[in-house]
């Protein structure tokens, strides 16, 4: 995670997870990449759809100018410097992505409060580096976005929300509660999202007849967002791993400010899931004293999270 923001924040989730790593981490190779790589254009389409959460106070306008600027922290600050995006700014705090013309979907954790919403943060599209020239967009003012209200959100077990329902839940699953958390956030942006397409999600239930609408082991997941507070990545490459009761595991290459990340499904073009938490995100380097990403095997049968995006309320269409 980045270090500067990135630690303040990671305090919060491990406070708001009772001890769950809500860190991220890279699975065999590194699939991280900018939109101006060798990336479909579906994919890319699907890039302006998601948001970066910025605190409302680091949006400065640079003096004589219609734009913002992307402040002063830098990968570099706390990663070393010959790591892959160290020169590039880490604004974002979260991720998020829109589900319709003015409705976002981000992790719980993200927005605690209404505060958060319609105060703290913004939200910010095409904060990613331009698919034609290779630079840097522009923030500019058409871009951001305030939060209106908070629809709906969860950050409590599977179990807790059972048993509010009424519902028989068994002794070895409240025993075991603490590990399946549920996390998301849908909130009403004060204005509609013109020229972008939400994405399409999945709107059926995990299992259906003979299993046919379920998501599998295997399927193949491209996630898009922003991996220590970093302009737009896309990280394709991952698949499901497993599934439990309210989210699955995949070997995502994920970092703190991917929460919130929309996890797709790349046969279906549908989102699956929310990026929620993982493993720990960066390892000191004690020869060169800097962090660098934390690199495990490919082949982990327990990875990052992400809740089913079918667990969410108040979801168009549903």
């Amino acid at each position: 995670m980045y270090l500067i923001k990135g630690l303040i924040l990671s305090l919060l989730m491990t406070t708001a997870f009772a001890g769950v790593d809500s860190n991220k981490i890279i699975y065999g190779e590194d699939h991280r990449q900018d939109l101006n790589g060798d990336v479909p254009a579906q994919w890319i389409e699907w890039s302006r759809a998601t948001a970066a959460m910025v605190q409302a106070e680091d949006l400065l306008k640079v003096p004589g100018e219609d734009y913002y600027s992307f402040g002063e922290d830098k990968l570099s600050d706390n990663v070393c410097k010959d790591e892959r995006f160290a020169d590039q700014p880490s604004l974002a705090m979260c991720s998020g992505f829109l589900v319709g013309e003015n409705l976002l979907l981000t992790a719980g954790h993200c927005i605690t409060s209404e505060e958060d919403c319609t105060e703290k943060y913004k939200w910010v599209f095409d904060y990613s580096v331009n698919e034609v020239t290779g630079e840097l967009n522009k923030i500019v003012d058409e871009n951001i976005y305030s939060c209106k209200k908070i629809v709906s959100r969860e950050l409590g077990t599977v179990d807790d929300i059972l048993l509010r329902k009424g519902l028989k839940v068994s002794k070895d699953a409240i025993t075991n509660k603490g590990s399946k958390l549920l996390d998301y956030a849908l909130v009403e942006l004060t204005r509609s999202a013109v020229g972008r397409t939400p994405l399409k999600f999945r709107k059926k239930a995990r299992s259906g007849i003979f299993g046919i609408n379920r998501l599998r082991d295997g399927d193949n997941l491209v996630m898009i967002g922003h991996p220590s507070g970093l302009p737009t990545k896309i990280a394709d490459g991952a698949a499901v791993v497993a599934r439990t009761g309210g989210y699955f595991h995949a070997n995502l290459d994920a970092f703190g400010g991917n929460s919130g990340s929309a996890v797709i499904n790349e046969d279906s073009g549908e989102v699956e899931g929310i990026l929620v938490r993982g493993k720990r995100d960066y390892v000191y380097d004690s020869s060169e004293m800097c962090y660098r990403p934390n690199k495990v095997d490919d082949d982990q049968t327990s990875a990052e999270e992400s809740t089913f995006v079918t667990d969410v309320k108040g979801l168009p269409g549903v």
